[in-house]
């Protein structure tokens, strides 16, 4: 928790998206389960899979025997795209340039904010840039406690990554390859 802008840079298929949009939410419920969630992707398909991983988790068998009594999804607002728990925490998921109107959290994740095809555009990274400084980065719940992540390959020297870096966002870049060791 005393980390509130952090910009995580990994290359893709290195697990960042189970790492930060499945596992870190599903265990910060377990302690925290009034925490609320927002997430965001370049695609609503691809933010509500995440949705619908985080939800399968919470719901297995060992979540809720180690959990269970802590975290437990209500009936009535059990979506793929927003579900809640008993504690009325609650998970929403959307697009870049979704509707997140009357939306917020103590979290905002964004996962992956430029379609890779489409980041040599510079108008698609003009909107994901902009909808992110213009209306994601405006919902948190307490802009002093709450925290923003944003996690992503680098696709362009003006990406969103850029305008993280811009605003002064701790930097976790990792590399594509762990170093080689010399053994003896």
């Amino acid at each position: 928790g005393e980390i509130k802008r952090l910009l995580i840079n990994l290359p893709p298929r290195n697990m960042k998206s189970i790492a930060v949009s499945v596992m870190w939410p599903t265990w910060e419920w377990a302690t925290d389960p009034s925490s609320r969630w927002l997430f965001a992707s370049y695609a609503a398909a691809l933010s509500n899979k995440h949705s619908v991983d985080r939800r399968t988790v919470i719901q297995s068998d060992w979540y809720q025997a180690n959990w269970g009594d802590i975290v437990r999804l209500t009936d009535d607002q059990n979506l793929k795209t927003e579900f809640q728990n008993t504690a009325r925490g609650v998970m929403v998921s959307t697009s870049m340039g979704g509707t997140v109107t009357g939306k917020g959290g103590s979290r905002v994740v964004v996962d992956d904010p430029h379609n890779p095809r489409q980041a040599l555009s510079e108008v698609m990274r003009l909107n994901a840039r902009n909808f992110f400084k213009q209306t994601l980065s405006t919902r948190l719940d307490d802009k002093k406690t709450g925290a923003i992540v944003v996690v992503m390959q680098r696709l362009h020297e003006e990406d969103l990554s850029a305008e993280c870096l811009e605003q002064g966002y701790t930097h976790l870049c990792l590399p594509a390859e762990a170093p080689k060791h010399t053994v003896i």
